[in-house]
């Protein structure tokens, strides 16, 4: 996709010739809609959780959650500009954060089915009593969002 994007560049800069101002701003709203879904998705990811744990018995839970997030993402943050750039690259950080975000899916899901009883019926999807929550938490602090 994104070298998709580097080519749409350069057809632009070919064929319209713009400025070095509407050249930018080309680029940055060509950025913007290509970043618009998985950041919308990955932003949407902690109000769908907080919305699932008010429902929960646990008064604090939502309070739990937003610290860990805030947690997570002071050090992944820490952990990827100190640490994970400067030793592995972009690249290699990219795929490294990529592989520990598939890791922490798939746990979710296998713990979920594991603890859901086949016959159960839940009024919305989100079970708030199995571990699902404690690997959700992981990965808001292993990715910062």
């Amino acid at each position: 996709l994104f070298r998709w994007i580097d080519h749409l560049y350069a057809l632009i800069w070919q064929q319209l010739q713009p400025g070095y101002f509407t050249f930018s701003l080309w680029r940055f709203l060509l950025s913007g809609l290509v970043l618009l879904v998985p950041t919308t998705l990955m932003g949407a990811t902690l109000p769908v959780l907080a919305a699932a744990l008010v429902r929960s018995s646990d008064s604090n839970s939502v309070t739990k959650l937003y610290a860990c997030n805030l947690a997570g993402a002071i050090l992944g943050t820490l952990a990827a500009g100190f640490v994970l750039l400067p030793a592995l690259g972009v690249r290699a950080t990219i795929a490294v954060a990529a592989v520990l975000n598939v890791i922490v899916g798939v746990t979710a899901i296998l713990l979920q089915r594991q603890t859901q009883a086949p016959a159960e019926h839940h009024e919305h999807p989100v079970n708030l009593e199995n571990p699902v929550i404690l690997s959700k938490t992981v990965l808001t602090i292993s990715t910062g969002k």
